[in-house]
This record gives C-alpha cells, sequence and structure tokens, in this order.
C-alpha cells in the first residue's frame, strides 16, 4: 500500500484569449483535501478512458460530495508552451490532454507535441520530449494526450504519440523512470538513456515516413548516393530487434565511392525489409548461430551489389519460387507484400533483387541497383 493524494490528478486551463483567440497559459493543477491509502492498480490511469474498454471509471470513493468543496491545490506544473511564442503566433492552440498514470507517474502533452512526465505525487518534472513538430501544418494545433504499451513481462514500456506534422513516435521511458526515480536520481547514464529515448523515436518516424513514401509514386525524389550508407542507416535503425534477437551482424563494404541514381527512403525501406526477414529466419536457430552478414560489392564494373546474409533454416525448396509473389506468405502473422513491393521498387530503379541462395544453413538475398556513371 502507498499514500497517495486524493485523486489521480485533475487537468485545468487556465486561459485568457487576445483577439486573434490565441490561449494564454498552460497549466496543471492537482488538488487534494487528505491523504488516503489506496492499491496502485486502482490509483492508476492507464487509457484514454480509464481502461482498455473506455469505461471512464473508477473506484476511488474517497472524493464525493461532501468534502468536494474542501479540496486543496497540491501541486502546479507550467507546461512552459508560452516559452514557444504560441501566444503570439498565428496559430491557436488549447490544452485538451487527457493525463495518464502508470506506476505513480504521470504523462501529459502539450498543444506542441511534447511529452512530459511528472510524479504524480509531488508534481516533480522527471523527463519531457520535444519532436520539434511543426507546428505551421495545423491552423489550431492541439494535442489529446499519449497511449502506454508495455509488453507481458512489464520489463518494455512504451510511450506513444502522433504529432501535430503527422508523426508516430515511440519513447522508451522504462530505464529512464528507473534511473530517475532512485533516492537519489542516478544521472550517470542519463545522456545514453536520452540517446537512446531520441534513437527509437526517430526510428519509428523513418519507419512510418518509409511506409508512406513506398504508397507515394510522386514522392519518388531520386537523388545520388551510396548504398552502404543505406546500409548502414537501416542496421542502425534495425539495431533494437538485432539486439532484442541476440543476432550478431558482420559487415563488409566496397571502398569506393561508386553511387547510384535512387530514391534513398524507399531503397532504404527494401535493405530494412530484407534485414527483418533475415531476423525472423533466425528465431527458431539457437542465440549464439544467429549470424547475420550484409556486404556490397561492385560487378562487371556497372552494378552495386547489396546482400543480405541470414543463418536460419532456409526458404522451403517449393516456396523458392512463389517468395517474390503479391500475398504469397510463410510467415503466420504476414501479409505477402514485404518481398512483392520490395522487388517493385528495385524493378521501378532499373535494378533487381532476388534469392540468390538458400539451403539448410541460411539465405542470401541479393539487392542489383545501376551504378551511377560520370
Amino acid at each position: 500500500m502507498k499514500r497517495l493524494p486524493l485523486s489521480t490528478g485533475e487537468t485545468q486551463r487556465t486561459h485568457q484569449r487576445r483577439r486573434r483567440g490565441t490561449l494564454k497559459s498552460w497549466s496543471i493543477i492537482l488538488c487534494f483535501g487528505f491523504s488516503i491509502s489506496v492499491t496502485a492498480q486502482t490509483s492508476e490511469w492507464r487509457y484514454y478512458g480509464g481502461d482498455s474498454g473506455g469505461q471512464r471509471y473508477s473506484e476511488l470513493k474517497q472524493i464525493n460530495t461532501d468534502n468536494v468543496t474542501s479540496l486543496k491545490r497540491a501541486w502546479t506544473y507550467h507546461t512552459g508552451e508560452l516559452e514557444l511564442g504560441l501566444s503570439t503566433s498565428p496559430f491557436q492552440a488549447s490544452f485538451s490532454c487527457t493525463p495518464l498514470v502508470v506506476k505513480g507517474v504521470m504523462y501529459v502533452s502539450t498543444p506542441s507535441s511534447r511529452v512530459i512526465a511528472l510524479d504524480a505525487e509531488t508534481g516533480t518534472e522527471l523527463w519531457r520530449f520535444d519532436p520539434q513538430a511543426d507546428k505551421r501544418v495545423r491552423e489550431f494545433n492541439s494535442h489529446r494526450g499519449v497511449a502506454y504499451w508495455e509488453d507481458k513481462t512489464g520489463k518494455d514500456r512504451r510511450i506513444l504519440f502522433g504529432t501535430v506534422d503527422g508523426r508516430l513516435i515511440a519513447l522508451n521511458a522504462n530505464t529512464a523512470l528507473a534511473q530517475l526515480r532512485s533516492t537519489p536520481p542516478i544521472l550517470d547514464e542519463m545522456d545514453d538513456i536520452i540517446r537512446d529515448i531520441e534513437r527509437d523515436a526517430l526510428r519509428a518516424n523513418e519507419v512510418i515516413s518509409g511506409v508512406r513514401a513506398i504508397f507515394k509514386p510522386a514522392s519518388d525524389n531520386r537523388g545520388a548516393t551510396r548504398v552502404n550508407d543505406l546500409a548502414r542507416r537501416a542496421l542502425t535503425l534495425s539495431e533494437p530487434d538485432l539486439v532484442a534477437n541476440q543476432v550478431s551482424v558482420t559487415t563488409g563494404f566496397l571502398d569506393d565511392q561508386v553511387q547510384v541514381e535512387v530514391d534513398a527512403v524507399q531503397i532504404q525501406q527494401v535493405i530494412l525489409n530484407l534485414l527483418r526477414n533475415a531476423i525472423e529466419a533466425m528465431a527458431t536457430v539457437a542465440p549464439e548461430a544467429r549470424r547475420l552478414k550484409v556486404m556490397t560489392e561492385i560487378r562487371e564494373g556497372s552494378t552495386i551489389l547489396l546482400s543480405v546474409q541470414d543463418a536460419g533454416g532456409g526458404v522451403p525448396a517449393e516456396d523458392r519460387d512463389r517468395i517474390f509473389d503479391t500475398f504469397f506468405t510463410t510467415k503466420d502473422a504476414g501479409m505477402g507484400l514485404g518481398l512483392a513491393i520490395s522487388r517493385t521498387i528495385a524493378e521501378n530503379h532499373g535494378g533487381t533483387l532476388r534469392l540468390a541462395w538458400s539451403g539448410s544453413k541460411g539465405s542470401i538475398f541479393e539487392l542489383a541497383l545501376p551504378a551511377k556513371l560520370a
């Protein structure tokens, strides 16, 4: 049992509107009358609607018509939105977030798409994340809040939210929470933790942007780039999956500066799909045998070849001629689109994507693209 304030929280908007209708100030205020003992489960508000069914119901009964008039302010937190210049901009904004409270932490979002974690009992800021959203894309900026997710073990915990400029971001707040809430706070590793949060956010943004680009032909913005650089970026984005699945990586990139003329986002998505397939192909292999090789080379002086080799069980012989067919898949939850779309992208760039070899010890997929001639 833990002694907590009377309520999980109340978000209050204090505002004065100018003629242009902009909001003057935002603050979060928590009110309470006295301390009570409640279980952590009943004092949480993990979903926008309270629970997964959206019941908007709390079992707490300490606030009632007899004592509601005696509630007093426990703490006030200013979001800092005014410092962003929203009060003098031509864009209107509104604080309309529904806070979440999970394991004693209150998560709130602001009209500019910033996410802030507060100690629900004291109002102390634990951390904040600013995605640097472009507020000009919308005339009226508002943010309804964030979503919370955790795996079955409760160790992997994420805060998910969208931005006003159309991005989906996932924050890994689990480690930061443990470090900051210790007494005294452990700050030695905070730089690495914040970088990890930033990397997860950028990874989610890159993936969403890539998927959108694949299905929007008008976004085919081609330019000169090196396949090596695209491969390195794809490996960086895949690092969380590689680490989680205990996959060791070996790379062999050509030193030549030869470039290709491609839509970098689309080709990077092809490489990401090959890496993801390789990781999944080794799921049934012993961790110490999960080895991934990513190589690049020049063939015949005019073709850049990228190969991705896994150490999985291989593609069954009867499926090798079908794996690039639309809607064909060997995965229980697969859609059969990844390789089909990837091959289409490669062919649209004058290249090829093929299964070069497969056996009981793994598979090799090869992406070939024409070199950009001087």
